[in-house]
């Protein structure tokens, strides 16, 4: 099985029947699509939360890790799906993967939320600038920035290939078994619990931002509120641009790029310092937390690591794979330095007031 949005949805009916088809089919996929988003980030947020200490690298390796092997595993796992793709007694319900509501809430939904692309450039920023505010020391000379640019994007994209790796050899170690999971039995059922505890969790989040003020209520709340949007962006993005090259992924490119420009927009709103004085732009803890939700809901979830790596190891060959993973870096990086590295290169930077 190849990513999801390489393969174009075969069609169905016609006339109203083909409507209300189509409009059952984005309703459903749009309420557990934002269920495995909200879930990605949650776990995207908690696992940081747990592996960060005084000292580490940061930029969510743990995080791009796990969302990985998920994805390696997921993505072409006929264990999991096999029963409604190539059942031998009966015409298969799907004819692709990609056609699987559950599978893009599983990949595109999950995955790509607990993975962050933008926060990976932003790191990149941090060290190879020297602008981590956290840091107590400075380097000897300015070419150190270019070793840890270089050490830290060889550690995160060899650590998410590993993972996504070792995701997909789990894969073929559950295919062994003769019996697959009653996948066709379940899916509605589990697409209708999916979908009410996403639109309920979603309801939740904006009374507990309302009610509960605290920082630490708001750390979660705050991005649930944004996450859904930011992988509908991306999930329409890419199912409507990637199939329109396939030596060049257009739709997960935009997505990973314009999700860093937003963060570098929002980073010089929540960090950057006020032209005319050395106050914060943003110091009403209200704003900086709406910030701090964009910032991990919707960027986080609108940009992906574990869908990039899934292109490079299984969708394109090897030297189209090279010239979009490095167009795709540089080009998130220079977006970075032009609008944010300006930015507080001029005016200078501090902490979030949240």
């Amino acid at each position: 099985m190849g990513h999801p949005y390489t393969i174009i949805a075969a069609g169905c009916t016609s006339g109203s029947q083909l409507d209300m088809n189509q409009l059952q089919h984005h309703i459903v996929l749009a309420l557990v699509l934002g269920f495995c988003g909200i879930c990605g980030v949650l776990a995207r947020i908690g696992l940081t939360d747990l592996t960060s200490f005084q000292g580490d690298l940061g930029g969510l390796v743990w995080a791009n890790f796990a969302g990985s092997l998920v994805m390696g595993f997921t993505a072409s796992n006929s264990f999991l799906y096999g029963d409604v793709l190539d059942n031998e007694d009966e015409i298969p319900k799907y004819q692709s993967a990609g056609e699987i509501r559950l599978y893009i809430a599983l990949t595109t939904g999950f995955c790509g939320s607990l993975t962050d692309f933008s926060v990976f450039i932003k790191q990149l920023f941090y060290l190879s600038a020297n602008r981590r505010l956290s840091l107590a020391y400075d380097y000897a000379n300015p070419g150190y920035g270019v070793m840890m640019f270089l050490a830290y994007a060889i550690e995160t994209m060899s650590v998410s290939v590993t993972g996504f790796l070792i995701g997909k050899t789990i894969a073929r170690l559950c295919e062994a078994y003769e019996r697959k999971l009653p996948f066709a039995k379940w899916e509605s059922t589990i697409e209708f619990i999916l979908g009410s505890l996403g639109l309920a969790a979603w309801i939740a989040s904006i009374g507990l931002f309302v009610a509960d003020p605290t920082s630490a209520t708001r750390h979660y709340t705050g991005p649930i509120l944004f996450a859904p949007f930011g992988v509908y962006a991306r999930h329409y993005l890419c199912r409507y641009l990637n199939r329109r090259s396939k030596k060049f992924l257009i739709g997960t490119f935009l997505s990973n790029v314009c999700a860093t420009i937003i963060l570098s927009l929002l980073l010089i709103l929540q960090t950057g310092q006020s032209p005319h004085s050395s106050v914060a732009i943003v110091t009403s803890p209200l704003c900086c937390q709406i910030i701090n939700g964009l910032i991990e809901g919707f960027c986080g979830n609108f940009s992906t690591i574990s869908s990039f790596v899934s292109e490079l190891v299984d969708v394109l060959y090897p030297a189209n794979a090279l010239v979009y993973g490095t167009t795709t870096i540089l080009t998130s990086y220079a977006s970075m330095v032009l609008i944010y590295g300006t930015y507080t290169w001029v005016h200078g930077n501090s902490p979030p007031t949240c």
